[in-house]
């Protein structure tokens, strides 16, 4: 599974800004899953610098600005992926 889904995931961030080509299915549906899986990860780490900041009594508001950064630096290449995806399959 690893060693279909990292290649996929670089391929993904590699190609952001390539509208051009074809992307075929595998790689595709595997940096989908990797993207959902790095999303979890993120806000995860989100909540947890959340829960330190305001423990330490700052406002909890770093992690969501990262998770914001994360999430909006992604749809590019999401975008650039589905558009050479519907490429592949003659769209």
């Amino acid at each position: 599974m690893m060693k279909k889904l990292i290649p996929a995931y670089e391929k993904f961030w590699k190609q952001c800004i390539d509208f051009e080509g074809k992307t075929n299915k595998s790689d595709y549906w595997w940096a989908v899953l990797a993207q959902i899986i790095a999303t979890f990860a993120v806000a995860i780490a989100m909540g947890i610098i959340n829960a330190i900041l305001r423990l330490i009594g700052l406002p909890g508001t770093l992690g969501l600005v990262i998770y914001e950064l994360f999430t909006g630096g992604s749809l590019l290449p999401g975008t650039a992926a589905t558009v050479r995806r519907l490429r592949d399959t003659g769209r």
